[in-house]
């Protein structure tokens, strides 16, 4: 690890550091609860492309947080952080795929 705040990730054939903005123990938390997706759908759903395997496991863990639509209400500031998480990674895994 770079410092406190960064975690190193290993997932899908990438790795890179991720930065939070505090400690970095929530992010590490968030880290594992996304691998452990990630783990299911390789191992249910037998997806080989890693990809593929993001893509359906991002959206698992979507509906497993947002079951019922009507109760799927962000606080602004949660819903900017998810935003700035969300085209963090996007950047990073886009940058790994042109390599």
């Amino acid at each position: 690890m770079a410092d406190d705040n960064s975690i190193k990730v290993e997932l899908l054939g990438t790795s890179f550091t991720l930065k939070a903005d505090t400690n970095s123990n929530h992010l590490e938390q968030l880290v594992k609860i996304y691998t452990n997706y990630v783990n299911s759908v390789k191992e249910e759903h037998r997806i080989k492309d890693p990809l593929k395997i993001a893509i359906v496991a991002g959206i698992l863990l979507a509906d497993s947080r947002a079951p019922n639509f009507d109760d799927y209400n962000f606080k602004r500031d949660e819903a900017e952080a998810v935003k700035r998480i969300t085209n963090e990674l996007i950047k990073k895994i886009d940058t790994c795929l042109i390599k």
